[in-house]
């Protein structure tokens, strides 16, 4: 089981180190630390508040479905990073290039890769022709996690099954209880 935590770890810090080493220059040194706050609280919030304040009937379901799904999948990153405790990896990478940005203490899983991806996923359920736009947004805020250096690849990768998963069993629950569009 110990080699099995040591390879896991060696790829996964491997993978992390591709986005925040090989990837890196001037251009996404300048860009990608300004995208990573579209995953940030205060604008995924604001994008469902948005939804729902200027939208029609259809439009308001589809803001409050997200912001359902943006809270509880939340509560669920916040549940995991205070159980795991798990560092990130500007603490346990030696040569990872750190950038400015805000973070909480823990790494697992990625808040602004869960928070995109909820809100990712509720849009593109009712709407597939805006999948083309939302998931390729969410990929490149998950991308700039990894950039960044603030997440490790399997951080980011069980945030987008944590997002996708509460998104689509939200769903079903809505259209159980009657909340439909």
């Amino acid at each position: 089981m110990e080699d099995f935590k040591k390879a896991f770890f060696n790829t996964d810090a491997q993978c992390t180190l591709f986005f925040n080493i090989k990837l890196k220059c001037r251009f996404l040194d300048k860009i990608l630390p300004i995208i990573t706050y579209i995953g940030s609280a205060a604008v995924t919030v604001s994008i469902c508040a948005l939804i729902i304040g200027l939208g029609d009937k259809k439009a308001r379901s589809v803001g409050i479905e997200a912001l359902a799904s943006l809270i509880i999948s939340h509560i669920v990153v916040e549940i995991l990073k205070r159980n795991i405790c798990r560092e990130r990896p500007k603490n346990t990478i030696g040569k990872i290039n750190v950038f400015n940005v805000p973070i909480d203490l823990y790494s697992f899983p990625s808040g602004h890769t869960t928070a995109v991806f909820s809100i990712a996923t509720v849009i593109s359920i009712y709407s597939p022709v805006l999948s083309i736009l939302c998931f390729p947004i969410a990929l490149i805020v998950s991308a700039s996690r990894l950039y960044l250096g603030v997440h490790y690849f399997s951080d980011v990768m069980a945030a987008i099954i944590i997002a996708t998963v509460v998104s689509v069993l939200l769903h079903f629950i809505f259209l159980t209880i009657g909340m439909q569009i």
